[in-house]
């Protein structure tokens, strides 16, 4: 007879919330394969842009992430323009945006989001991204 039910593996399967998203916009290579090999060790999943405007186009067409790391100074778009045109449309009012700097001073940006300094340890990063996205093990991974 044939079953009705789907097997277990399949429930589970079908139930799995996907893990939570974090875009990292970095234009260094080497930095943003860094940051994407140890966010995605820690269960998060990754997707990363190498310029402010190719960050927008990937939230613009849909992906939402729960964080983005960006960097400040970059070329085409930089990080700054990146916030500036993320707070023009209301829908992405709730985007953290960590930001990422080798630059001293920034003027008070420390008051208004989460600055990460380079050089940054990595521990760093992950603890500012666990502020606020939800851990890959509590929905369900």
């Amino acid at each position: 007879p044939l079953r009705d039910k789907s097997p277990p593996c399949v429930d589970r399967i079908e139930n799995m919330t996907p893990p939570p998203l974090v875009l990292v916009v970095e234009d260094d290579k080497n930095i943003r394969e860094i940051l994407e090999f140890v966010i995605s060790t820690e269960g998060f999943d990754v997707k990363s842009a190498a310029d402010g405007k190719s960050a927008l186009a990937l939230i613009r067409h849909g992906i939402r992430p729960c964080v983005v790391l960006a960097d400040l100074i970059m070329p085409e778009m930089d990080g700054w323009q990146l916030i500036e045109e993320l707070g023009k449309d209301r829908q992405f009012d709730d985007l953290p945006v960590i930001v990422m700097t080798g630059v001293a001073h920034l003027g008070g940006v420390e008051r208004e989001r989460p600055v990460l300094r380079k050089p940054f340890a990595i521990e760093e990063v992950i603890q500012l991204i666990s502020t606020v996205c939800p851990s890959p093990q509590a929905v369900g991974l």
